[in-house]
């Protein structure tokens, strides 16, 4: 099952911005969600950055 993430979560604890991590997230195979203004990222397992 994959894991549901929020990625402004994701993106306070590394240091990024949202629009930085979706950058670094492009073409990796994960799949990033719009709902309720936020992104939310669809994954089993967050890849290394």
């Amino acid at each position: 099952m994959a894991e549901v993430v929020n990625l402004e979560y994701l993106s306070e604890m590394h240091g990024f911005t949202v629009s930085e991590m979706l950058t670094r997230l492009h073409g990796r195979g994960v799949e990033v969600v719009n709902k309720w203004g936020r992104h939310w990222l669809v994954e089993a397992e967050v890849p290394p950055l």
